[in-house]
């Protein structure tokens, strides 16, 4: 079949719908009625059709507001989760600086206590005079022996 001939086919199958009435002894103003309703029915077609079309953007802006709103909450969950993080963190490291303080008092303590009784062992061997010395460990050393 060539282009021409179903171009002439489908022309002659939209016609059938006007023709039948025509053919049947219809009046002219019975077909104009009928196309009329015909042409209300198209629109009211793609009226529900454009309304169908505008739901379905109000949903889907719908939708994309939701979407935002939940980003908008989880994003406030993870500051805040975020925030004691960074808050425990500050916590700790205060904890650790504390401690480390009274390591270094400890350690002070324990040194001033160590020369205080290295002196003491120092006297009661009797090495007032003499070559002695303290060493960093806090022995008493006269010459080389550890007293």
């Amino acid at each position: 079949m060539a282009q021409g001939e179903g171009d002439m086919i489908g022309m002659l199958d939209r016609a059938k719908d006007w023709l039948l009435p025509l053919a049947s002894g219809a009046t002219p103003a019975a077909i104009f009625g009928w196309l009329a309703g015909r042409k209300k029915a198209e629109a009211e077609t793609a009226k529900v059709a454009a309304d169908a079309t505008k739901a379905t953007a109000e949903a889907s802006k719908a939708e994309a507001e939701a979407d935002a709103v939940y980003a908008g909450i989880l994003n406030e969950r993870f500051k805040a989760l975020i925030d004691g993080y960074e808050k425990r963190i500050a916590d700790l490291t205060a904890e650790v600086h504390g401690l480390r303080d009274e390591v270094k008092a400890l350690r002070q303590a324990l040194d001033s206590r160590t020369r205080a009784e290295a002196e003491d062992a120092r006297r009661r061997a009797g090495l007032t005079g003499g070559a002695t010395a303290i060493s960093t460990d806090g022995d008493v050393r006269d010459l080389g022996r550890v007293v």
